[in-house]
């Protein structure tokens, strides 16, 4: 499929983790500075490298780490076509095997997060929405490898999934700064929780709330506050 937002476009029909909400919600939320040198890891289609270069405008350096070749060579080219294409740099490697002599002053992710579930037929959908691939444990290890002493990581994941992480985060040497968790629907049961994470402790965990939906189905002026910038006709 293809998706034009106002300042990129984006096809996935060669990625096993298709453009969704989850992705542009992190995207949006994640805090970037100027300057920044950021790592996206499992960059899939390449959309969250994309929107955090969108909003440096350039002034940074983002690599965008893929384990999938179909999906780093699509990346490769969305971000190729963009207005950035100096600023990102696509490398295909298991994010457990890439090394860098120079720490990263900010990371971010939409990992795999189905763990000890049931298997589908295609191994590159196993890969990018199962843990076998990249575990809680090894995602961790890697962030804390590649983190700068004062950078920030940020992710996306499932309640269940994110309660995990948390907890194993305290024996990795990641501390929990931000914590917001998503509603698809209003009042309804938490669907997310988009999270931040640092080397460092801080004396209290900022946390927050979003609604995607109303209750009559609508976007909520939260979320299209929130996402204006990136998608068409919302502001």
């Amino acid at each position: 499929m293809s998706f034009t937002f106002k300042q990129f476009h984006i096809d996935d029909d060669q990625c096993a983790m298709k453009v969704g909400t989850d992705s542009v919600l992190l995207g949006a939320m994640t805090q970037v500075r100027q300057g920044d040198r950021i790592l996206d890891i499992g960059c899939g289609s390449g959309l969250l490298s994309l929107m955090l270069a969108q909003r440096i405008q350039g002034n940074g350096e983002i690599c965008a780490v893929e384990v999938d070749k179909a999906a780093a060579i699509q990346a490769q080219h969305n971000i190729a076509v963009s207005p950035w294409p100096n600023t990102i740099k696509v490398i295909q490697s298991d994010i457990s095997q890439f090394i860098t002599t120079q720490p990263f002053d900010l990371i971010i992710s939409n990992p795999p997060y189905f763990v000890d579930s049931l298997l589908g037929p295609k191994q590159t959908r196993n890969i990018a929405r199962h843990t076998e691939g990249l575990t809680q444990q090894q995602l961790l290890m890697s962030v804390n490898a590649q983190l700068s002493a004062k950078g920030i990581f940020w992710l996306i994941l499932p309640t269940k999934e994110a309660n995990q992480l948390i907890e194993l985060s305290k024996g990795a040497g990641l501390h929990l700064q931000q914590l917001c968790a998503v509603h698809t629907v209003k009042q309804k049961p938490i669907h997310r929780y988009i999270m931040s994470f640092a080397k460092f402790a801080c004396p209290q965990i900022a946390k927050s709330t979003i609604d995607v939906y109303d209750e009559k189905r609508q976007y909520t002026s939260q979320f299209i506050a929130l996402t204006q910038n990136f998608y068409l006709n919302r502001g």
